[in-house]
């Protein structure tokens, strides 16, 4: 099989060599507790030191004033160190303010993030268009279903493979990658989560093996068909529909990389 794209090849390697580690969901989880845990311990740290000069400044204030009769020389002092730790206690609570601020913009980049991960989701893995319905393809109804959750597979496999190719470049679009991958691979480790990886990592390994080929490879793009079609139990495919439904995948994967391209 000859490669049409080195480049796009390498960078799928990558790729793959990066979904064959198993512990990818709990990476995942970790980086998630991780974020959380390190965002808690700032406000709880931040809040805690400014309460506790707040009170400082508050004793050394008091306390000037009360002896401010009694001990004049030192009352000038202690009033003013008084006011520099309540200054200091309000530059912490501002920094908490900021701080706050900051996650709160963190927040809505990801929430914005997570929505574009999810229109990708429904607009490129759910709502397909009728090239790709059973019955277009001669598929008969016993197998509509088994051809249904390989299709969702596939089309959420080749979003995964074209948004890893777009991070590769733009390393800013991670988080959307992200989002993607947690609306598709629960992060919470279970056998569902670790099955449904492993269903992607072989259905990527597939796609590539089109994506890189040469559309003059007329055999093996017949085959490839084919053989998506036999892990359904469909056998009866015309050789024009096979040759059709390769090139209609290959498109599919240059449509979602364009929408990628012009989010920017």
């Amino acid at each position: 099989m000859s490669s049409s794209n080195p480049n796009r090849q390498n960078r799928g390697s990558r790729f793959i060599a990066a979904l064959q580690r198993t512990n990818w969901i709990e990476e995942q989880q970790s980086a998630s507790e991780a974020r959380g845990a390190s965002t808690e311990k700032i406000y709880h740290v931040t809040s805690t030191a400014a309460k506790r000069l707040l009170l400082v400044g508050t004793i050394v204030g008091v306390g000037g004033l009360l002896h401010f009769p009694v001990a004049w020389p030192w009352a000038v002092p202690i009033c003013i160190a008084s006011a520099i730790l309540l200054t200091l206690c309000g530059a912490l609570l501002l920094a908490l303010i900021v701080e706050m601020t900051k996650d709160k913009e963190h927040r809505r980049s990801r929430s914005t993030d997570k929505e574009f991960a999810s229109d990708l989701h429904q607009i490129f893995a759910i709502d397909t268009g009728v090239l790709e319905k059973a019955e277009y393809w001669g598929v008969p109804a016993t197998l509509v279903n088994a051809y249904g959750t390989r299709k969702l597979l596939y089309r959420e496999a080749l979003v995964w493979l074209a948004l890893s190719q777009r991070v590769s470049d733009h390393p800013r679009e991670e988080s959307v990658l992200h989002e993607f991958q947690r609306l598709v691979v629960s992060p919470y480790l279970c056998q569902e989560s670790v099955d449904k990886l492993e269903n992607i990592k072989s259905a990527v390994k597939d796609l590539l093996e089109l994506l890189n080929s040469s559309p003059d490879s007329t055999g093996f793009r017949l085959e490839w068909s084919d053989k998506w079609f036999l892990e359904i139990g469909h056998d009866t495919c015309t050789e024009a529909k096979l040759w059709a439904f390769s090139i209609y995948w290959a498109q599919s994967y240059g449509t979602i990389c364009a929408a990628l391209a012009n989010r920017c």
